[in-house]
């Protein structure tokens, strides 16, 4: 008898998560859609993209892009391109993930992660743009620097179009530590003084940062440390009003 009512329960289960998988199927087939036609139509301007990129980033540098395999000159524009389209429909990916949770959170729950999203959405978008406006130039500097000054940098275009991508999208992680922050605190990991208590450490590894991706003097490492120290008082300044005892 507890065997039948036990695959009756089961049954009923399965029955009732039908349809929120066939709504999490729907999410991400809007979103796998909506990223193939960004990268589509990214692909149709990538040539003018690329050179606009390679002009900011290389511009009077003693280095030039190859390309080692027949193939690369067209994986190099289609990687240009899908990255262009990540970054380009991060918000509408958000607003599904949003639309599929908020059915099953409260008012309240549904104004927070409202903001959280808002909040998250915005700084990530901040700290990807200031990293590529001032950090990506600085750190190729750094890095070409090392070159004998009787020697060419030759690069792989498209290990170039990956560093690239993944410098901006740290640079827009570390924008979102506030946002981590209050989320953590919020569910209990951190606790009110936990960020206060390893703020040497933190402060620390901050400058070790700031000294690898600036050129070797006081101000461009005070002026890339500032920032991060301030994102990180933010958010333990966040989690001490927020977090529980």
């Amino acid at each position: 008898m507890s065997s039948n009512n036990g695959k009756k329960k089961n049954t009923s289960l399965l029955h009732e998560a039908i349809p929120h998988i066939e709504e999490l199927r729907k999410r991400l087939m809007y979103s796998a859609i909506a990223l193939i036609a960004a990268t589509i139509a990214a692909f149709s301007f990538s040539e003018y993209l690329i050179n606009a990129l390679t002009a900011f980033l290389l511009s009077g540098k003693n280095i030039t892009l190859h390309f080692f395999d027949v193939s690369e000159p067209f994986t190099f524009r289609i990687k240009a391109s899908f990255i262009a389209a990540v970054f380009g429909t991060i918000p509408f990916h958000i607003f599904h993930i949003t639309r599929f949770i908020l059915p099953a959170l409260k008012k309240s729950e549904k104004r927070m992660i409202a903001c959280v999203i808002t909040a998250g959405t915005i700084l990530f978008y901040t700290g990807a743009s200031l990293s590529f406006m001032f950090a990506l130039p600085q750190t190729i500097d750094i890095m070409l620097g090392f070159a004998p000054k009787n020697m060419t940098s030759s690069i792989n275009a498209n290990s170039f179009m990956s560093f690239i991508s993944y410098f901006v999208f740290f640079g827009g992680i570390i924008f979102e530590m506030p946002v981590i922050s209050f989320v953590l605190s919020k569910i209990g990991i951190i606790k009110k003084r936990t960020l206060y208590r390893k703020r040497k450490f933190a402060l620390i590894a901050i400058w070790i940062i700031a000294a690898v991706i600036t050129p070797p003097d006081v101000l461009s490492q005070t002026i890339a440390a500032i920032p991060m120290m301030l994102l990180y008082e933010i958010s333990a300044f966040i989690a001490f009003i927020c977090a529980r005892e």
